[in-house]
């Protein structure tokens, strides 16, 4: 499993990359990143969590600004690895349909 460290809580988070291409929070649980995001929408303020952060960006694909705010090479594996893992299932959805 690929693992990326973040700065979160005042200490070193690690969040990983299942063979699948999911994310797997490993010191957060999905209640918290959900408290998190419910806290966002209700204040309207961005949130301090650096997990969530990379969450939120991750859903978006927004690989550019993941790469800016997190410079781990395991980052651009990660990444690598889920558009390789796209590439697949595409290829495996065309040949379904032929």
């Amino acid at each position: 499993m690929k693992i990326v460290k973040v700065p979160c809580s005042g200490g070193e988070h690690r969040i990983g990359l299942s063979p699948k291409g999911r994310l797997v929070f490993l010191d957060h649980s999905i209640k918290e990143l959900r408290s998190e995001e419910i806290l966002e929408r209700l204040s309207k303020q961005e949130s301090t969590n650096k997990c969530y952060r990379f969450l939120k960006l991750w859903r978006r694909w927004n690989v550019e600004n993941l790469l800016a705010e997190y410079k781990d090479p395991q980052v651009v594996e990660m990444i690598n690895k889920v558009e390789k893992i796209k590439v697949k299932r595409f290829i495996k959805r065309q040949r379904a349909q032929t």
